[in-house]
């Protein structure tokens, strides 16, 4: 249930664009947080039901190890999606900014999106990074909510049996 909740979380965030509120913010970080709270509890006794009594201590220490590294091998991936799609959706929408753009020469457009100076042309790639650094984060999104739901039947798999006291 906490990886179905996790993902449900994921798959919000990864609707999210430039002009997300804080009403968004706030509750899919609630159900990410809420899914992540949910499915430790169950985790860690699946992972311990196993265990004889005198190997908890040592138990714990390899879970939280491994814990650790699988946190922070997900982290990096997501900070990999992020930063290439980012960089990529930048060059790729920096393509379509050029004098010749009759949608540019608009007059209904900012007046500091100038083409023709350089803080009128600085203004504009600060916003085609930051619409690119969007479309990066929403990319990570749908990683973490994709991982989460793969993980649901992994987790249905899980059982236990009887401890080995």
């Amino acid at each position: 249930m906490g990886l179905a909740i996790q993902a449900a979380g994921g798959f919000w965030m990864a609707q999210f664009d430039i002009n997300v509120t804080e009403f968004g913010l706030f509750w899919s970080h609630y159900l990410m947080g809420l899914g992540q709270s949910v499915a430790f509890t169950p985790m860690m006794v699946l992972a311990f039901a196993t265990l004889p009594r005198h190997r908890i201590t040592e138990g714990a220490a390899v879970f939280t190890m491994m814990r650790n590294f699988g946190s922070s091998l997900f982290i990096s991936l997501a900070v990999m999606v992020l930063v290439r799609s980012t960089s990529m959706n930048y060059a790729r929408l920096t393509e379509f900014v050029t004098p010749y753009r009759e949608t540019l020469l608009y007059p209904s457009l900012p007046t500091p999106w100038s083409l023709d100076t350089a803080s009128g042309l600085m203004q504009v790639a600060n916003e085609v990074q930051r619409q690119a650094a969007m479309i990066g984060y929403v990319n990570a999104f749908h990683v973490m909510a994709w991982t989460a739901t793969l993980a649901v039947p992994l987790a249905c798999l899980l059982r236990t049996r009887p401890s080995l006291t």
